[in-house]
């Protein structure tokens, strides 16, 4: 069965762009079978190549910029220290008019606060019309009256007091609030500032993790024969100057199509050649070199559906031979041990024969002997008898 999505989702994704070739990358880990091509690894460190490079890129244009708002964020700081300085005096009046109403503000709350409780008591209190209860109503009507009510007005008439005179300092001491306000929002915007890029840095790291555990988590899932045949396909790419951008997407296709060795090279192949194309354009300006790599690279993506199902004849003639030999043995053993018994039978069978020929033998020697002698003895018995009577 064909796969026309496959053709079709890469050559209808976006171009791969190499802003940059990748540096070669030390292919020296092995693995099980003792190539360096059999190691996940080795797959893992050539898929983010790319995005390690442009990490590293992003990360070292950012440190520049962070020193430089760090820089502009120093300069802030100590143009807020010299108005503090300079303004000392005006500031700490401002400051203690502020204090003061903050003061204030707290005591009319607890004063408010006392006299809202103790009119709910007193309405709870007048609800249960209970006359065992009128006095304590009248009691809790007097402290309301007599205590919470002038000690909230009077805490009132405090807090206003103390917003009015600093409304006043404030007027008296403008300039230099004003020149406190600016170098204050000269340092929030330089803290802003560097707070960005961090938060850039930040997001270009967690970008690279994602990949990167995206990579791992597709690689760890795809076949020996498929890591070992990627690595070796991928293999000039990332040793030349050109490089190949191969992406999870790219890694996921091999996973989810159980891509052969022939249709692993094909796509390998095809983002090779877009990504030397692309490169070679982008240095000569030539755009010829863009109409290059779309047609090499739909060229080697065609060959992905038709390669299904097919593999290297090499290998197939190995495994050919592998399973004629394993054939050849496994007769030549039966066989073996056909012929083993066979003739174990033949010589159990003539060294029985020899036996009973040789037994029967034996008794009938001891059996002529023995009728010779009685033969004799009988002729010996009749002579003797015949001596006496003459």
């Amino acid at each position: 069965m064909k796969h026309p999505t496959v053709y079709s989702a890469l050559l209808g994704g976006t171009a791969i762009l190499a802003l940059a070739a990748m540096p070669a990358l030390a292919q020296t880990a092995t693995g099980g079978d003792g190539s360096k091509f059999s190691d996940p690894g080795l797959l893992i460190e050539t898929s983010l190549a790319t995005e390690t490079r442009e990490l590293d890129e992003t990360l070292t244009a950012l440190e520049g910029d962070l020193t430089a708002a760090e820089g502009e964020l120093k300069v802030a700081q100590d143009g807020l220290t010299d108005v503090q300085t300079t303004y000392a005096g005006e500031l700490q009046a401002v400051t203690e008019a502020q204090s003061a109403v903050t003061e204030k503000q707290g005591l009319f709350n607890d004063a408010d606060q006392a006299l809202t409780d103790a009119q709910n008591e007193l309405a709870g209190l007048i609800a249960q019309n209970d006359p065992e209860l009128d006095d304590q109503i009248a009691a809790l009507q007097t402290k309301i009256d007599d205590e919470l009510t002038p000690a909230q007005e009077g805490a009132f008439g405090e807090l206003e007091t103390a917003k009015g005179n600093l409304t006043q300092v404030e007027g008296d001491n403008a300039d230099a609030i004003q020149a406190l306000n600016s170098a204050q929002g000269a340092v929030d915007t330089a803290q802003g500032k560097v707070d960005g890029v961090k938060d850039q840095m930040q997001a270009a790291q967690d970008a690279f993790d994602a990949e990167k555990g995206a990579v791992e988590g597709i690689v760890a899932q795809l076949s020996g024969d498929q890591v070992f045949a990627l690595n070796r396909s991928l293999n000039n790419a990332v040793n030349n100057r050109f490089g190949v951008d191969i992406d999870p997407e790219h890694l996921q296709m091999v996973l989810d199509g159980d891509f052969n060795k022939l249709q692993i090279n094909a796509l390998t192949k095809a983002l090779e050649s877009e990504t030397k194309f692309r490169i070679l354009a982008e240095e000569t300006g030539n755009d010829k070199f863009l109409a290059k790599a779309d047609s090499s690279k739909e060229k080697f993506l065609a060959k992905i559906d038709r390669f299904e199902g097919r593999f290297d004849a090499k290998d197939s003639a190995a495994d050919s031979a592998k399973a004629a030999a394993k054939g050849a043995a496994k007769d030549s053993a039966k066989a073996a041990a056909k012929l083993a018994a066979k003739g174990s039978a033949k010589a159990a069978a003539k060294d029985a024969a020899k036996g009973a020929a040789k037994a029967a033998a034996k008794n009938a020697a001891k059996n002529a002997a023995k009728a010779a002698v009685k033969s004799a003895a009988k002729d010996a018995a009749k002579n003797a008898a015949k001596g006496k009577k003459s």
